[in-house]
């Protein structure tokens, strides 16, 4: 399969940082399933990481959101995902969302709402955490309270 690669933190527009490669397809261990990719998305987090603004040499698979299909599901998994099931996820826990496959856990994926298109899905995991991280932890929200989105 093809997949993004990043070699070194550095500036993510170089080859020697991030390439396209042929690699194995991953298989899937207790608690994770492996995802046919769809689509991808780009976030802030992901060029913060390649070019080294945020701690630690990051070498590897690159990329974390994404959504598309479940094609093989790790030993130990009783939920109700399925092997052809459409879904989303957030990959930062394992990586590699920019590949035609990605190994995601499972606590880290669901079922794709069925009025969503795979682009659409694709863009959640990462700014919907972060819309929910925003009202639970910094805006104190508790259960029967309301909130207003304009």
């Amino acid at each position: 399969m093809k997949a993004a690669i990043q070699h070194t933190n550095g500036d993510p527009t170089s080859s020697d940082v991030l390439s396209v490669d042929d690699v194995s397809i991953p298989e899937p261990k207790e608690g994770t399933i492996l995802v046919k990719v769809a689509c991808a998305s780009l976030n802030p987090i992901d060029y913060k990481l390649v070019s080294g603004e945020f701690p630690g040499s990051k070498e590897g698979p690159f990329g974390a959101d994404l959504s598309g299909t479940v094609e093989k599901i790790g030993i130990g998994y009783d939920g109700p995902l399925k092997v052809g099931d459409k879904c989303y996820a957030d990959a930062i826990g394992t990586k590699g969302s920019f590949a035609e496959y990605a190994i995601v856990n499972t606590e880290a994926l669901s079922s794709m709402p069925k009025n969503l298109t795979f682009k659409e899905a694709a863009s959640l995991p990462l700014a919907g955490l972060t819309a929910l991280q925003a009202l639970q932890t910094h805006g104190n929200l508790q259960p029967g309270q309301r909130v207003a989105i304009l």
